[in-house]
């Protein structure tokens, strides 16, 4: 295990998005299939139904799964503090359990949920319990351990197996919505009982749970309520600002509407396989070196990853924006070409989302969560009127523009509330926050003119010719050249030095 432990953050990291690249490859296949075999209304209520219960267990679960990952990552040995946090789950999937009764058998979930029938209702439910407790807390718990690169070992595997399920269902006509689902559950359970064995195996985590003393329990409630409470009132509302948004859109606009939007979110969801590797390890060491009171360290990490990772995001994101047509093309097909616009929009979103996930861990590693409630409040509060003249039809004063207008204000309030959090951040750590907004800037008015000048080239060449996945990929190889030379050129666009680019070019000759 010690030899896990002292894996550096590169390592762990670098196999988080090799099992992620294959993640984007899997992705985009499962993707196309189900789009295309649910279409957009089905898929519309795929989205509403398991986003509802992704967010209803975060605020379920009082965002304690953040402080566990904190707390346990500094005091590895104390199994006690697992121990009271696995019971807290338990209880925690217990209520969920309960309230989602309540909501069927008091018809209230046809007010809350538009539409939709109660046997899915109870499979969202299922589905968003499965996530929370593996991708959320068994994962964390292997995070904090360091055990990074067995577990994206088991989860690569789990994807393989899912993608030969989604084939297979396809093959026979026979992917809807209870075999997607049912398809969720299969993955999550084998990661579960993957994370399960490696935590044992390697850790011996679960013989080594007890019962928790009384007196241990009131000191662990004390210390998560000190460090989630001023968080939760953000959470709370953040939840009942996104349900409403959603809620919004559905009924407004209806499930056709919520199938385009879903398909623009779960395509700018690729980008943040990459960028989104990082959160939870980055936590980790943000949270060691604030612990160790080693300001230099923070400060060198915030300076060494934020910029790297906002470009990597950006350097997908753009390219998917400019290729928006195609991309609908490849993975939803004609029923969704009404979703170009909002996907040309959500497609960015990931750049903002960079900022806001590798910035929040800082707010949240160093203790400042009044400081990331009051600023997350302000905008969830903000969004709410945003949402409702963006989707609110001109009978009631509102615009009316469905997909689209639920992908401005996601865009247009993350850049702004980001860009607060990342001023908040920069004076915190005594760095430039003027460098970083025209890093921000500068890296996408970039971005953007390559990927449009590569598409254009290539649609220019294949004029008489070429099948539009072809196209896709051409066009991205020749992207990827002219970003390449850019960073040769100017490497610290891109958050590199010079000997970054140096090291590089060593090694290529090397093996040459």
């Amino acid at each position: 295990m010690q030899k896990c432990k002292n894996d550096s953050l590169r390592k762990r990291y670098l196999y988080r998005v090799v099992n992620n690249s294959f993640g984007l490859i899997f992705g985009i296949v499962t993707q196309s299939m189900i789009a295309r075999s649910l279409g957009p209304q089905a898929y519309g209520d795929f989205a509403l139904l398991s986003n509802f219960f992704s967010r209803l267990m975060g605020i379920l679960g009082l965002n304690t799964s953040t402080c566990f990952y904190t707390k346990f990552s500094r005091r590895l040995k104390e199994y006690s503090l697992v121990s009271f946090y696995y019971l807290f789950c338990v209880l925690v999937s217990l209520v969920a359990i309960l309230f989602a009764v309540i909501l069927v058998m008091s018809n209230t979930y046809k007010v809350i949920l538009p539409d939709q029938k109660v046997l899915y209702v109870y499979m969202a439910l299922i589905f968003g319990l499965l996530t929370w407790l593996v991708r959320t807390i068994l994962v964390q718990t292997a995070d904090a351990y360091g055990e990074t690169a067995r577990c994206e070992i088991i989860s690569l595997f789990t994807k393989v197996i899912g993608v030969m399920v989604i084939l297979f269902l396809f093959w026979k006509q026979q992917l809807n919505l209870t075999t997607l689902f049912a398809y969720h559950y299969l993955v999550l359970i084998m990661l579960g009982l993957g994370l399960v064995y490696i935590l044992q195996t390697r850790a011996h985590l679960f013989s080594s749970l007890s019962r928790v003393p009384k007196t241990e329990i009131k000191k662990y409630v004390k210390e998560f309520y000190v460090y989630t409470s001023p968080v939760f009132t953000f959470t709370f509302f953040a939840f009942l600002a996104v349900v409403f948004d959603r809620w919004l859109l559905q009924y407004f606009s209806g499930s056709v509407e919520q199938g385009y939007y879903g398909l623009a979110f779960k395509i700018a969801g690729l980008t943040m396989l990459f960028t989104g590797a990082l959160t939870s390890l980055l936590l980790r060491e943000y949270s060691l070196a604030f612990h160790d009171k080693n300001m230099n360290k923070l400060r060198a990490q915030f300076k060494r990853y934020v910029p790297l990772f906002y470009s990597l995001a950006a350097f997908f994101a753009c390219y998917l924006s400019v290729q928006a047509d195609k991309v609908i093309s490849i993975i939803g097909g004609e029923e969704y070409r009404q979703a170009f616009t909002a996907v040309a929009i959500m497609a960015l979103f990931p750049i903002y989302q960079t900022y806001g996930q590798l910035g929040n861990t800082l707010f949240l590693a160093t203790d400042r969560t009044k400081e990331h409630r009051n600023i997350g409040l302000l905008f969830t509060i903000i969004g709410i009127p945003m949402a409702f003249f963006l989707l609110a039809p001109k009978s009631l004063y509102g615009l009316g523009w469905g997909a689209i207008g639920l992908s401005i204000k996601m865009i247009l309030l993350s850049a702004i509330s980001i860009n607060v959090r990342l001023y908040r951040n920069t004076k915190y750590l005594g760095l430039s926050y003027l460098y970083y907004l025209g890093h921000q800037i500068c890296v996408v008015l970039c971005l953007l003119s390559l990927a449009f000048g590569a598409s254009q080239i290539i649609e220019y060449l294949s004029m008489f010719s070429g099948h539009v996945i072809t196209n896709f990929i051409l066009a991205g190889f020749l992207y990827s050249i002219f970003v390449l030379i850019f960073i040769i050129i100017l490497p610290v666009l891109f958050g590199l030095q010079r000997n970054d680019i140096q090291r590089v070019l060593k090694l290529v000759l090397r093996n040459k």
